[in-house]
């Protein structure tokens, strides 16, 4: 078997597939931790409902809306932030029915992502 193995020619080089590029590669730079309930909401300057509703009703935010808040539940977000300029992502999600509270702090990196909130971890 050994020597079969010896005489077998060398095994071709991976290709890698443009359309279907290895996860690992593809997402090695992406953070390794996620958002706890002590991490801080802020709304990023110059942010109000108004700027909020524009990028969060866009063509790329508009998207999937089962898995992310609602307008009105963004509305609600903003809204409390700018109240309390800021809140840990347990204070903010404590405004919902706890029905919805891990869908908001999803939703908290979603609105984070473009850029109507800033997340910071304690410390």
């Amino acid at each position: 078997m050994n020597a079969r193995r010896r005489a077998a020619p060398p095994q071709p080089a991976i290709l890698h597939n443009p359309f279907r590029p290895d996860p690992f590669r593809l997402f090695a730079a992406y953070p390794t931790s996620s958002p706890s309930p002590d991490w801080t909401a802020t709304l990023s300057p110059g942010i109000g409902w108004p700027e909020a509703r524009a990028l969060l009703s866009g063509p790329l935010a508009a998207y999937g809306d089962a898995n992310r808040p609602s307008l009105k539940e963004c509305e609600a977000i903003v809204t409390w932030l700018a109240a309390h300029s800021s809140g840990s992502l347990e204070a903010v999600s404590e405004q919902f029915p706890a029905v919805r509270r891990a869908a908001i702090v999803r939703g908290l990196l979603w609105i984070a992502r473009f850029g109507v909130i800033e997340l910071r971890p304690p410390g």
